[in-house]
């Protein structure tokens, strides 16, 4: 069960009754495991999905029970949908806005043009997938203005896209009822997809010395990050609860 709790409710119903054998859950459930009268730590359920190194330390720091039952599985992207075109010459830069002010979001825009880039805009939650890809297939880098994300799926697809990716990663949040210690904005962020910076004198060196051959993102999600390499992942998930 990952993404519907009165789902989850009746399956642990079906558990106690015997029709289960083994229950998973997660990891799009719930924000934190202690919403929803604690549900996700219930003892019918054998094992827990998060999405990342962060999620986990945060569900165990709220419910400390779960520690000896949860795991990491990440969503997967599909190579063939998100596959960039031969070659692009282009001096755009995608900046994503999934947070903050349009205040922050132009002052991002200012240090992209005074770097000799053009930057293009797209926000969360406001594109279809055609729309992004096509953005995506028409820049050399993009900018990802975000506080958190528990795996960051818009970055992995535009890794596929061979896009590297420069992510605002603060470290700080205070959001639903904690002030969490651990947080990232880029979970998976590595050296071949990208890098982060925190504050706007960072970018601007960032994108001084920007150079696109310097990173490697669609092969790193090709070995890494495919929707196949995501089951791949899943099914030794299972082995540990003898599914």
């Amino acid at each position: 069960i990952n993404s519907d709790i009165n789902k989850l409710k009746h399956a642990i119903k079906l558990k106690r009754e015997g029709r289960i054998k083994k229950l998973v859950a997660g990891p799009n459930l719930v924000v934190r495991p202690i919403d929803d009268g604690g549900l996700v730590g219930s003892k019918e359920i054998d094992l827990y999905l998060v999405n990342s190194d962060w999620t986990l330390a945060s569900y165990i720091e709220d419910m400390p029970k779960l520690e000896s039952k949860i795991a990491i599985w990440y969503a997967g992207v599909d190579p063939q949908y998100w596959n960039p075109p031969k070659k692009v010459i282009t001096k755009n830069v995608l900046i994503y806005c999934k947070t903050e002010s349009n205040e922050f979001h132009k002052n991002i825009g200012d240090i992209t043009e005074k770097a000799g880039y053009i930057p293009i805009y797209i926000k969360y939650g406001r594109y279809k997938h055609d729309e992004y890809k096509a953005k995506l297939s028409n820049c050399c880098c993009a900018i990802f203005i975000s506080r958190s994300e528990s795996q960051g799926i818009a970055l992995s697809e535009a890794w596929a896209m061979n896009i590297p990716t420069l992510v605002w990663n603060p470290k700080e949040l205070n959001a639903h009822g904690k002030i969490y210690k651990t947080v990232s904005a880029c979970p998976y962020l590595t050296e071949e997809t990208g890098r982060e910076w925190k504050t706007l004198e960072e970018l601007k060196v960032l994108l001084s010395q920007y150079n696109k051959s310097e990173y490697h993102p669609r092969n790193w999600v090709l070995s890494h990050m495919t929707d196949e390499k995501s089951a791949e992942c899943f099914l030794n998930i299972m082995k540990r609860i003898n599914i």
